[in-house]
């Protein structure tokens, strides 16, 4: 498993902390789904699991995202 691969199923597995732009505003947007990003300055916290793999989710296509199953995702 590649390690980008382990961070963007650590979200998906622990996403209860992230808000998503749908708590944000009621508009049927394209990114509705994603994850809000943090602002960060600092290289650990630009290289951490939850914000790296935040990025790394919100690229992937919906149909990915909405897969129930952690095996097939």
């Amino acid at each position: 498993m590649c390690i980008y691969n382990g961070k963007v199923y650590y979200i998906k597995v622990n996403n209860r902390g992230l808000k998503q732009n749908l708590a944000i505003h009621d508009y049927e947007t394209r990114h509705r789904s994603d994850f809000q990003t943090q602002f960060c300055r600092t290289d650990i916290f630009k290289k951490s699991v939850i914000d790296l793999g935040t990025k790394l989710y919100n690229k992937l296509p919906n149909y990915l995202k909405k897969l129930r199953e952690f095996k097939t995702f």
